[in-house]
C-alpha cells in the first residue's frame, strides 16, 4: 500500500507537467469564417482573436503572406508594435487582396512568432487554418441611357452610363464596341477615367451616314456588357424635306 500511495502522486504531477508542456502559449480562435473565396478583383477579410496564454506580455510578428495584409489600426487589434498582455488577447484582422494572391490561394496559417523569433511560431488548427482560393472576377452592372438612340446624321447623340452599384467594382477602359462595317464614331468625353460605383459619365456618339438599327454594346473591364440600339437618321432641313 505504501509503495502504491508514492507512485500515484508521481503519475500524476508527470500527467500534470505533460499538459502544461502541451498548452500552446499563442491560441487562435476564429471570429470569422477562415475558408474564403476571393474574387480576382475584390477583397476580404478574415479574423481572430490571439490569446496569449503565458505570464509575460508577448511581442507577436506574422510571418507574411502574399496577398494577405494585417490590419494594425484600431483598438484591440493585434501588431507588433503593442505586446499583447500577459494572459490577454487580440484581434488579429487580415484583409485578402484577389489580385496579390498566389493563383494556387493559401493553405496553413497564419503564423505568428514571439519576437519574431522562427524558432517560436504559432498557428491555427489544422481545422481553423486559412483556406483561401482565388475566384473568377465580379462583373459589374451597367446601364445606359436611353437604350434606343436615335441622331441624325452629321450630328450627334449623347449617351448616359450608369453604375448600379452592386457588386461595387471600379468599372475600368469603359468602351462601345461597334460591329464591323457600321461608321459610328465614338467619343468617350466624361467616360474615358475610371466608373466608380454609384456613379455615371456620358460619352457621344456621331456618325455621318444614316445607319438603321445598330445594336453596339457598351462595356468595360468587369462589368456586364449593356446592348445599345443605335439609328442614324436621313438629315432634315427645317422644310421637312430631306437633303
Amino acid at each position: 500500500m505504501t509503495c502504491r500511495s508514492t507512485r500515484y502522486p508521481a503519475l500524476a504531477a508527470l500527467l500534470v507537467a505533460q499538459s502544461v508542456v502541451a498548452q500552446p502559449q499563442i491560441v487562435f480562435v476564429p471570429l470569422t469564417p477562415t475558408s474564403v473565396a476571393v474574387p480576382l478583383n475584390a477583397t476580404a477579410t478574415v479574423a481572430y482573436e490571439v490569446r496569449n496564454t503565458t505570464s509575460l506580455p508577448r511581442q507577436l510578428v506574422m510571418v507574411p503572406i502574399p496577398g494577405v495584409v494585417q490590419l494594425e489600426q484600431g483598438p484591440g487589434r493585434c501588431t507588433p508594435a503593442v505586446p499583447v498582455p500577459a494572459n490577454g488577447n487580440c484581434v488579429l484582422e487580415l484583409l485578402l487582396q484577389g489580385s496579390a494572391l498566389p493563383a494556387a490561394g493559401v493553405s496553413g496559417g497564419p503564423v505568428m512568432c514571439i519576437g519574431g523569433n522562427p524558432n517560436q511560431c504559432f498557428q491555427p488548427s489544422a481545422a481553423n487554418a486559412l483556406q483561401i482560393t482565388v475566384a473568377a472576377p465580379l462583373l459589374a452592372n451597367l446601364e445606359a441611357l436611353p437604350a434606343s438612340l436615335a441622331f441624325p446624321a452629321g450630328g450627334s447623340g449623347a449617351l448616359t452610363v450608369l453604375h448600379l452599384g452592386e457588386p461595387a467594382v471600379v468599372v475600368e477602359n469603359l468602351r462601345v464596341v461597334v460591329p464591323g462595317g457600321v461608321d459610328i464614331d465614338v467619343d468617350l468625353a466624361s467616360c474615358a477615367g475610371s466608373l466608380f460605383p454609384g456613379g455615371d459619365c456620358t460619352l457621344v456618339l456621331s456618325a455621318q451616314q444614316p445607319q438603321a438599327g445598330v445594336l453596339l454594346s457598351v462595356e468595360g473591364d468587369h462589368s456586364v456588357p449593356v446592348p445599345v440600339e443605335v439609328t442614324v437618321t436621313d438629315v432634315l432641313f427645317a422644310d421637312g424635306f430631306d437633303s
